[in-house]
């Protein structure tokens, strides 16, 4: 979240991001004539390009079809609307660029353009420039047909999707961890020479600073994320994320290494890295004054964990304690280990590292616990993240 963010917690979100191993941000943007915009975007790519950090625009047409019928006259022209702040910055050093050497640019939807509509508007840019959307809402996205390629194929220099890593969705998971419907995305753009951008998340896609998104990985300022109902669950007081990070640095390792996830290694030469989450309300829990969430049919009561462990790690074991119950333990190997319980019980969460001896290594011991209530009068599974210490 850019609105009313201070410069120092801007370059603070580049500070952080650059440590765990990102090399640059999407920012999503979806009222390109906010006001709001101007002084921290210029802000941010400034600090950027001291940085050699990367950012590109991601076109939230979804989000300028609402600022548009909400008055903001200057978002109602879909696409176009996004090129006075893409006259400006695509010139930036710190505008991320794909593979054929030109600026990338994303959206999330088509916004019901067709073909031709999107061809006039990458005119007005020269077609300089490397455009991988999501059109997954098109006929024929998921299934790679060759009759979407044929038609859209010339517009495109590659694809991306984000709905399949959710459990559902327009296209969706068939199970956890199933890939099957991105392999068929990814494999149509391969076979075309065309990119693929792929979705890696444990909740759809991860964002630095978005508290009402839930997904954040970053800090939750307050001067950018003051909307009172989100405030209710997402708040760098009562749900920080920042635990998941020091796992998501070693995946980053080893993918830009082109290791597999076994290979993972501790960041620092951490003896240890993980971190366990889970939802502070049980599926039985009644809001009265709340409506369930789109999706609250798929949650679970359980306790969510990753660790990654060194080379020399042998003989490493977790257990969990939940409530006053022992709940489970396992086995680790050396690099990228997870998992999740069979339940959750309310009262406080506990995950125990122990090496090849018996000796406790870390521990991590939840800060806020399972209700079997509704504490915050809404169904709130934001999940608490608590990192092994």
């Amino acid at each position: 979240m850019m609105a009313g963010a201070t410069q120092a917690h801007l370059q603070q979100d580049i500070d952080d991001a650059m440590g765990a191993g990102f090399d640059g941000f999407a920012l999503n943007i979806g009222d390109p004539t906010g006001s709001w915009m101007t002084t921290p975007l210029a802000q941010l790519f400034k600090y950027a390009e001291t940085k050699g950090f990367k950012l590109f625009f991601s076109m939230d047409l979804y989000a300028a079809a609402n600022a548009c019928s909400g008055g903001s006259s200057g978002s109602c022209g879909g696409p176009n609307s996004y090129f006075p702040l893409l006259q400006k910055y695509l010139g930036s050093s710190a505008w991320a660029r794909g593979k054929n050497g030109l600026p990338m640019i994303s959206t999330f939807s088509s916004a019901g353009w067709e073909k031709p509509e999107w061809t006039a508007w990458r005119a007005t840019l020269a077609g300089q420039m490397y455009f991988i959307p999501d059109f997954d809402e098109t006929e024929g996205y998921y299934q790679a047909a060759t009759g979407w390629w044929d038609y859209w194929g010339s517009n495109v220099e590659g694809v991306f999707s984000w709905d399949s890593a959710w459990p559902s969705g327009i296209a969706g998971s068939l199970s956890e961890g199933d890939i099957s419907v991105d392999k068929t995305v990814m494999a149509g753009a391969s076979a075309r020479g065309k990119g693929y951008m792929m979705p890696v998340s444990s909740l759809q896609y991860k964002n630095a600073n978005d508290g009402p998104e839930s997904h954040y990985i970053g800090n939750i300022w307050p001067e950018a994320n003051g909307d009172e109902a989100a405030g209710k669950y997402a708040s760098q007081a009562s749900a920080p994320h920042k635990a998941w990070l020091p796992v998501i640095s070693s995946f980053i390792t080893a993918y830009k290494s082109s290791l597999p996830s076994t290979s993972a290694v501790p960041p620092s030469s951490a003896a240890a890295v993980g971190a366990m989450w889970y939802s502070t309300i049980l599926k039985t829990a009644s809001c009265p004054s709340d409506t369930k969430p789109g999706g609250f049919s798929l949650a679970k009561d359980q306790i969510n964990w990753s660790i990654v462990l060194p080379k020399n790690a042998n003989g490493y074991t977790v257990s969990f304690t939940s409530g006053s119950t022992q709940l489970a333990s396992a086995n680790l190997v050396p690099g990228f280990n997870y998992g999740a319980t069979s339940t959750i019980k309310a009262g406080a969460q506990k995950m125990v590292l122990k090496d090849g001896s018996g000796k406790t290594l870390l521990t991590a011991a939840s800060t806020r616990d399972v209700s079997s209530g509704c504490p915050d009068g809404i169904y709130n599974l934001n999940p608490q993240v608590v990192g092994l210490k």
